[in-house]
């Protein structure tokens, strides 16, 4: 896993053909098979944060493989962190999963999450950062009955994008 993080970590080659797909999306690739296969899924919890950060910074990639990678990957993640959905009507709780679960199954992930917001809110490159929308439906599933710190930190985060223009799309 660590190898394949390190690969898919790595700045795409110049002069490469957009149609070619680079080793990192075939890591990129090779992790998400990793992250949905079942057997597995104990052995690569450890792993998760560190694989949801890498899968967040693809988005920003030049390459459309690259990002189309971190796209699935990304397809793979949420389910991991946050379970499948039990019911199509969102306006219940049923398909939430705790703060306090998420923090203890994935150590520094509300975090990482929450550091990718803060900076994708000084971003300048464009409307949103390519990140926000992932993030965002991700921290949509999470709730908590107890206010604690890491719940505030994730409400002031995302109100910082309350008035994004983009957001009414979405």
């Amino acid at each position: 896993i660590s190898r394949l993080v390190k690969i898919a970590s790595a700045e795409a080659e110049t002069g490469q053909e957009e149609a070619e797909d680079s080793p990192v999306s075939h890591s990129l690739h090779i992790l998400k098979s990793l992250v949905q296969d079942a057997v597995v899924a104990r052995d690569i919890a450890p792993y998760i944060t560190e694989i949801t950060s890498l899968c967040l910074e693809t988005f920003s990639s030049h390459s459309w493989s690259v990002r189309n990678a971190g796209l699935q990957l990304l397809g793979g993640l949420t389910p991991r962190i946050v379970g499948q959905k039990k019911m199509k009507d969102d306006l219940e709780g049923y398909n939430n999963v705790n703060m306090a679960e998420i923090l203890s199954r994935f150590p520094g992930l509300v975090q990482i999450l929450m550091a990718k917001l803060t900076q994708a809110r000084g971003s300048e490159c464009c409307l949103l950062d390519p990140c926000v929308v992932p993030i965002l439906t991700v921290l949509a599933r999470l709730e908590t009955n107890i206010p604690t710190e890491s719940s505030e930190l994730v409400i002031s985060g995302v109100l910082n994008f309350i008035d994004n223009p983009a957001l009414a799309v979405r």
